[in-house]
Order: structure tokens, then sequence, then C-alpha cells
């Protein structure tokens, strides 16, 4: 299963922060001799409990010769392990314990997870997980299964056509060290795939330091570290592999770059997009709050950046700019859908001239500190501690948006979040617009119908 925490085109958060990043000290991880961290939340309402564990891998940690393997090694832990010898005995494991939902995903910067049981099963869950990450197996017959299931599902993913226009763009953006960004991976990488691969992704991300266990529902705090103690504890700590095999930083943007993606089916509008690279929360991690700030203070419909863009926009509402953060390889972008006109000749005015309404807002931005206010700022952090609240009512959502953060940057990083964020001035604003935006290259891309693009003259310009 693949999971992307990344906005789609019509369905765009108006700016992407930490979910329930705020302090409390069930934020404050326990961590075992051997390196794993737990986290705890507890919420009687239900008699349920929640296990989610998650690792640092995916993606940003593939070469080319391993681009698609995290996934297979996700779709791999579901086989036989030292306790339970087939994929049936695995299913019938949860099946007895009266398991409603669980599954595993993979993403760019993290493979993670998650079952849920009633509490009856609660040290039943964790020695179930334990055994199941800490002894699958590789058996050389089922390895050759789960490589068809999983080209299935990336050539199925490769026949999105807005995947496909995703995908375009960030390869355009980070070309060096693409496959630390393609998810989906090679099909070519998948099909020849050995046993050995998979057992060195095991020993090297797999493990207890480079790893964390996130229990929810109606549970204490004692009672999840005993049992994690209990099946976690003698577990092996490892080389940290980020340091014995450091992740390459994304080189910047080399020069303004323009790809048009013809494979839009509709041919009465088409999408336009601006993307920049955004600061890294591993070396960069001061800039996350002002992008964080910034994304919602523009993206806001009723402020004055879409106020001043409205003339030349066809559906305001769909209309974003966002930062999506990342450890490696975070991004800024603006999207607009444009409602395709009769003269193609039109349709080139429309897009020069939004493109040149957000340059000379950002510009605006830029050289002008008083182009938000600090009532402004007040307003994007009461907005974000709504959400906050909004997003913590379900403690499941609550744990699952932490496990998310830890892995793309720290615990330290989410629990001081509101704080740094509080700590942002318009004086910072202007100079991450200057830094991110206007001193750097950008990606211009369409998203549009083949007949349309031809009729507008679109090639790519790399």
């Amino acid at each position: 299963m693949l999971l992307k925490r990344i906005m789609t085109f019509f369905a765009l958060a108006l700016v992407c922060v930490p979910v329930g990043l705020f302090a409390s000290e069930e934020l404050r991880p326990i961590t075992l001799d051997n390196g794993l961290e737990l986290y705890v939340f507890r919420d009687a309402t239900v008699p349920l409990v929640r296990f989610q564990i998650t690792f640092r891998t995916g993606a940003i940690v593939e070469t080319e010769e391993y681009n698609g393997l995290s996934h297979l090694y996700e779709h791999m832990l579901f086989k036989a392990n030292d306790k339970y010898q087939s994929q049936e005995e695995f299913h019938e494991a949860m099946n007895e314990m009266g398991c409603p939902e669980w599954n595993g995903g993979t993403a760019g910067e993290f493979v993670t997870y998650w079952a849920t049981v009633p509490y009856s099963q609660f040290e039943n869950i964790i020695a179930f997980w334990a055994t199941t990450v800490r002894t699958n197996r590789f058996d050389p017959a089922e390895l050759e299964k789960e490589k068809d299931v999983v080209i299935n599902e990336i050539r199925m993913n490769q026949g999105d056509p807005q995947r496909t226009y995703r995908e375009t763009v960030s390869q355009t953006m980070f070309p060096t060290y693409y496959s630390r960004k393609y998810v989906l991976g090679s099909i070519d990488v998948v099909r020849h795939c050995t046993i050995e691969q998979l057992e060195w992704l095991k020993k090297t991300y797999y493990v207890p330091n480079n790893c964390a266990v996130f229990i929810s529902g109606d549970v204490t705090t004692e009672d999840a570290f005993r049992y994690v103690q209990k099946y976690f504890g003698d577990w092996l700590r490892a080389d940290n592999p980020y340091e014995k095999y450091p992740v390459p930083k994304h080189p910047p943007i080399d020069k303004n770059k323009r790809i048009v993606v013809k494979n839009l089916p509709a041919p009465n509008f088409f999408m336009w997009d601006l993307s920049w690279r955004g600061p890294d929360v591993a070396d960069e991690v001061e800039d996350t709050y002002p992008a964080d700030i910034l994304s919602f203070l523009i993206g806001r419909q009723s402020g004055r950046f879409m106020t001043a863009l409205e003339p030349y926009l066809w559906q305001k509402e769909q209309t974003t700019f966002y930062y999506y953060t990342q450890r490696s390889g975070g991004v800024i972008g603006f999207n607009s859908p444009m409602l395709a006109q009769a003269d193609p000749a039109e349709n080139t005015k429309l897009v020069r001239n939004l493109k040149k309404a957000v340059f000379d807002e950002l510009h605006k931005i830029a050289t002008d500190p008083e182009y938000f206010s600090e009532e402004d700022i007040q307003t994007a952090l009461s907005a974000v501690e709504a959400e906050q609240i909004y997003n913590n009512e379900l403690i499941s959502k609550k744990a699952d948006g932490i496990s998310f953060w830890w892995a793309v940057s720290s615990a330290e990083y989410y629990h001081n979040y509101l704080n740094n964020l509080k700590k942002v001035t318009t004086t910072d604003l202007a100079s991450y617009v200057n830094r991110y935006c206007i001193d750097s290259h950008y990606v211009e891309s369409f998203w549009i119908n083949e007949d349309l693009a031809n009729a507008m003259g679109l090639e790519d310009e790399l």
C-alpha cells in the first residue's frame, strides 16, 4: 500500500502543519535502552487499542538500485515469521484477536504498520507486531508472488494521469536523486530484487533505534511501557542508518523550467502550477516555521494575496499555495485551475497575466515587511490551533499524525512547534519569500489536454 501525504489539485489544505504538535506530556516519548521510542495517547471512550509502529525509511533511503524495495519489503512483512509460518497463519492470528482494521503503508520518508484490537487483546497485539517486525522471513517463492502484486500496483498508479503529472513535476525538481523521491519505484528493480537486498534493508533500517511505537486508546502509559519493554526491550540496537548512510541533499533547481504534461482528458480546463524547492527539516528547520505561516496567509481566500489575484482566477477557492514539509526535499507550490478559452491566444494571455500577478505579490511580500500584519500572523496561529483541536478529536488520527511528523522531523520539533510558530515575524516572512521564491529558480508546469496544449504551442523548456 502506497501512502502519499501530498495535496491533491482540487482539495488542498491551506497550510500543511503538524497535527496535534503542541506541548503536553503525552508527546514526550518513553525511550527504551535500545533507542525505540514509545508514545501513548489515552482515550477510554471505547474499549479499543490501536497499535502503530513506524520506521524512518521509504523512498528517502533508496538509491537507484533499491528504488521500490521499501514498498516490496512492506508487503513481505505480512508473510511468514518465526511464529506464523505463512501469510494464512498471519491473517488467522489477526482474526483471532478480533482485529477490525490493520494495514501497512510506504511513503517518501517512512514505512508504517497499524492495527486496532479490543482492549482484551492489548498485550497480544504488541507481542504480535514484535514477532512480525523482528523475525520476518523472506521465502523465495513468496517473494516472486509479491513482486507481481507490487508491480501491478506500480502499473496501476502509473496509469493515473494526475499521478503521472505530479511525478513528472517531481522528477524535474529532483533529477539528481529522484529515486529518493519516487515512492512507486522501478518495475525493473522490483522484478530483480534479491533476498539479500531485503535482508540488508532489514538489518539497516528496521532496527529499534530507527522506529517508534504509537499506542492509543483505552490504555495506561504504565501498561503500554511494560508490554513494549517485554516484547521489544531485548531487540538489539544497530548503527544509526542515517549516520552510516547519509542522505545526500537535493541540489537546488538549476534554472527556471517549464514542463507540459498533455494527458489531461478534459478539454475545457487545465492546471497551471509553479513549484519551488522549500526548506528541508534536516538542515533548514528554522525556515519551516515561516513557511507554514506564509502558506496559510497566502492561501487565505479573503487575504490580501488571493484578493489581488482574483481578477485572473477562474476558481479562487481551488487556487492554493502550500509548503509540503519533508526531511529531505521540501516543496513550495502554487496551483490554479484555468478555464480554457476558445481562442488559444487568450489562454496564453491568461497564464501570462496570472504569473505576473503571482510574482508581483511575492515581490511585495519580499520587500515590504508590513505586507502582512501582526494581526494576520495571530489569525494564522488561531487557525493552526483550531485545526489541532479538530484533528485530535479522534485519538487514532492524532497518533497517526504524530507518527508522520516523528518520521519527517523529530520529537523535539513537534513538541516545540507552536512556540516556534509564535516567534515568526513579518520580517521573517519577507526573508523567507526572498530566499525561496524570488532568489531561487522554479518549475512552471501545465497539466493539460493534448489538443489544447498544441493549439497554445506549449512545449517543455528544460
